[in-house]
């Protein structure tokens, strides 16, 4: 799994975190939040990884707690994980 640690200028500063995020305007397609855009665009801005580096799962994996719920969807990349990393890291630096 892919995780990532929420920056100094976020409210949950140094919490480590799956990439994600909160669907956004350019995630409304035809008046519906469109959840599996929201999923690439995240990836490409936190992860600087593309639809062409992974594959998506057909399902979605939902978490409920509380108040708030989660939709996940399992992604799996062909490249080895010590590579994939190194290009992350590259991105975010």
């Amino acid at each position: 799994y892919l995780l990532g640690v929420m920056g100094s200028q976020t409210v949950n500063a140094g919490r480590v975190y799956f990439p994600a995020g909160v669907p956004d305007l350019s995630d409304i397609v035809d008046g519906r939040v469109d959840l599996a855009r929201n999923v690439r665009r995240e990836m490409a801005e936190e992860t600087g990884l593309g639809p062409g580096d992974y594959r998506a799962d057909d399902h979605w994996v939902c978490v409920r707690t509380g108040p708030r719920l989660a939709m996940m969807k399992p992604l799996h990349a062909p490249e080895p994980a010590e590579p994939l990393r190194e290009r992350i890291l590259a991105h975010l630096a």
